[in-house]
């Protein structure tokens, strides 16, 4: 079953996955999903988790190792639409200062050029 649905749209692709990432195959299926965006075509992800409430450390590592693999290559990868349990984690971690989050999913989008880092809407 796919959890992680996939959307392009001019060198941006926009990954949601669905429900919580807790370290089992869903999680291996959004490692998977970011691996296979090593395409020169893609300048920009976004994962957009306005359908997942929780994520474990492994699934941290997940976009943690994705980040280092982008920002190598030239490329960006922004979060959106966190629940507040899930920023709550990127700040005790000091992720909230390392990736680029958004409120939504069109401000990601059309941050993907500029960057900026902020919390979710209370």
């Amino acid at each position: 079953m796919k959890r992680i649905r996939e959307k392009r749209l001019d060198g941006i692709v926009v990954l949601s996955p669905k429900g919580n990432l807790t370290g089992g195959d869903e999680t291996d299926e959004l490692r998977d999903a970011l691996k296979g965006l090593v395409d020169p075509q893609t300048s920009c992800v976004v994962i957009n988790f306005a359908e997942t409430e929780f994520i474990t450390s492994m699934a941290l590592g997940v976009l943690i190792a994705a980040h280092a693999s982008f920002t190598q290559r030239g490329q960006r990868i922004s979060l959106c639409n966190l629940d507040k349990r899930i920023w709550n984690l990127l700040v005790i971690t000091r992720l909230s200062l390392t990736f680029d989050v958004y409120e939504t999913e069109e401000k990601a989008i059309a941050g993907c050029g500029a960057g900026r880092v902020g919390p979710p809407p209370a």
